[in-house]
């Protein structure tokens, strides 16, 4: 099973902008993940694909994904 964790923020031309983490290490701790986001959003250290800075840290959500292949041969 497929792991994320998704990090989403305010840009400053107010667009959701969602930033993906692979296979985060868990536990996971809400407090530690938002002071985490005010920090990356302080330092200005990750903009949008469109180049907007992040403005406000607005939710993050662990995403649990299932892929089963089928055999075609």
């Amino acid at each position: 099973m497929e792991v994320t964790l998704e990090l989403l923020f305010k840009t400053e031309d107010q667009k959701t902008f969602r930033f993906t983490l692979d296979e985060p290490k868990q536990p996971l701790d809400e407090t530690v993940i938002k002071s985490v986001m005010e920090e990356m959003i302080a330092q200005d250290s990750l903009l949008s694909s469109g180049g907007m800075k992040l403005v406000e840290a607005i939710g993050a959500r662990l995403v649990r994904r299932d892929v089963e292949e089928f055999d075609w041969e």
